[in-house]
């Protein structure tokens, strides 16, 4: 064979090779799974956000039970973060101590959050508990039949970041506070530049003093 026609040949082979790569790349970038950006400062914030309120809510003592999410485990998910952020915080607080650590389950019978009946199973195993606080918000299920405190000192603290109603579990007294995910931007905000800027840009406290601002809902069926 002739060197130079040798040569030839490999270099189209080369070149062939290049584009089939290229060709394979730019189908790879556009359609891969796009990238879900995870504000840590926000999660640290609302973490941060919880044990405050919650210190202030039991005068900074008493026992709690608490309500997680599914992937409360995993590093690099919001609800790590979290959780974390409120471990640490809650630290600054050592007469507050957590004796019940539920997991909300995402396998049937599907219990987002709070349930009257995961609330029953906490209050079962610790009838003394002075508060719950709920990571996973109020369940879905029960918001259309607000269930009522079986003690009228147990305190409810819930981080609400899905639209279930919570304006009626105020009004029957089984929330104390409510954390509440904001569908925009608080108005006028500066940039945040701490967790605690991010928060209250991001979320709602709502106490009985002022729950009345929540939006009304459609009466149950």
């Amino acid at each position: 064979m002739n060197p130079d026609r040798s040569s030839q040949h490999k270099i189209i082979t080369v070149v062939l090779v290049l584009v089939i790569l290229a060709a394979i790349g730019v189908f790879v970038y556009r359609f891969r799974s796009p990238r879900v950006f995870v504000n840590r400062d926000l999660a640290v914030g609302l973490g941060q956000a919880v044990a405050t309120e919650t210190a202030k809510l039991l005068h900074d003592r008493g026992q709690i039970g608490i309500i997680l999410a599914p992937v409360h485990e995993m590093e690099g998910q919001p609800e790590y973060d979290t959780r974390q952020a409120f471990f640490s915080a809650l630290q600054q607080h050592p007469l507050i101590h957590i004796v019940a650590t539920e997991v909300a389950n995402t396998e049937p019978p599907i219990e987002y959050g709070l349930t009257r009946a995961r609330l029953d199973k906490v209050l079962k195993e610790h009838p003394d508990i002075d508060g719950v606080v709920s990571f996973y918000g109020i369940s879905q299920w029960d918001s259309r039949a607000p269930f009522e405190l079986p003690r009228p000192d147990l305190k409810i603290i819930a981080v609400q970041s899905n639209p279930v109603p919570i304006k009626p579990y105020f009004a029957r007294g089984a929330l104390a506070v409510g954390i509440v995910r904001r569908e925009i931007p608080a108005p006028n905000s500066a940039t945040p530049r701490t967790p605690a800027d991010w928060f209250a840009q991001n979320y709602q406290v709502f106490t009985v003093e002022n729950y009345q601002s929540l939006p009304d809902e459609e009466a149950p069926q």
